[in-house]
């Protein structure tokens, strides 16, 4: 009896492994990222789309699981991400993932991808010495005006996202925080993110125009702890082919990395014009 058991749950991984390879979507990027900060940075990555829980009507009918796979290169530092985002219905989106990372120096520029400091005098390399990790977990809410006004001139959308998240990094120091990719300084702990967008969909080759609103809290509750800040960005998306997009993001922020690295507060200012050259297959 038993190994009929055992028999009948093999038959059944393997029909539902089957399945998911059969009925999922692969599709991949690559991604130029530049800013006027000046910074670059090259990214590639998969997503695997799984159908799961689909039901009927427009709420359910395209529930799934996105598995995701990104890595980063940048002069001074590379990052791996693996996230997981499932559907349940149509307006939310549920998501973890994790980030793993490791820098060097880029000296022409005299820049970090790794760093320790106090925060009060400048911060020391600390090239290859240690992993960034991340782990997080967050939901988005999304909403179409084209799903209860139909038509592709009615596509006003709002979407939401918020995500907390554990940073730390193998090689911290006592009562020091460290740096990543030029983020400023932390310390392990929590950190929390929040994603704000209003924009329009047009069937033209400018495709979109939004206003985004991104808004941090990072070190809560460790030395390092900094207030409320915030980045603003007009966004642009401009759809040249089907595969061949390009978004353009003026921003203006009161985040501030003063020159001991230190992440504070401070008068609402110009930050950059980011841009992503996005190729998708």
């Amino acid at each position: 009896m038993k190994n009929k058991k055992f028999f009948v749950i093999i038959l059944l991984i393997i029909g539902l492994v089957n399945f998911a390879v059969t009925a999922s979507e692969i599709t991949g990027n690559i991604k130029l990222v530049g800013s006027s900060a000046p910074e670059v940075k090259i990214e590639t990555g998969y997503t695997v789309k799984i159908p799961v829980l689909q039901g009927e009507g427009p709420l359910f009918a395209n529930n799934n699981v996105k598995i995701k796979g990104n890595l980063g290169l940048s002069p001074i530092a590379i990052s791996l991400t693996v996230e997981s985002v499932f559907t349940p219905i149509a307006f939310l989106e549920i998501s973890a993932g994790g980030v793993v990372g490791t820098g060097w120096n880029f000296d022409p520029m005299n820049l970090h991808g790794l760093a320790i400091g106090d925060g009060n005098n400048p911060a020391d390399s600390h090239s290859l010495r240690g992993i960034y990790y991340k782990g997080f977990g967050g939901a988005a809410f999304q909403f179409d005006a084209a799903a209860l006004w139909p038509g592709e001139w009615h596509h006003i959308v709002f979407r939401t996202a918020h995500e907390v998240n554990w940073q730390g990094y193998t090689g911290k120091v006592d009562r020091k925080g460290w740096e990543f990719e030029t983020t400023g300084l932390h310390q392990n702990g929590l950190n929390y993110k929040g994603d704000y967008l209003v924009g329009y969909q047009m069937p033209l080759m400018i495709n979109m125009v939004a206003l985004l609103a991104e808004t941090y809290l990072d070190n809560i509750k460790t030395d390092f702890a900094v207030g409320m800040t915030f980045d603003l960005g007009l966004v642009t998306n401009f759809q040249f082919t089907e595969n061949l997009s390009l978004t353009v993001i003026p921003q203006i922020t009161n985040r501030k990395i003063d020159e001991y690295r230190k992440i504070t507060s401070s008068d609402v200012r110009f930050k950059r014009v980011a841009a992503m050259l996005t190729y998708s297959f």
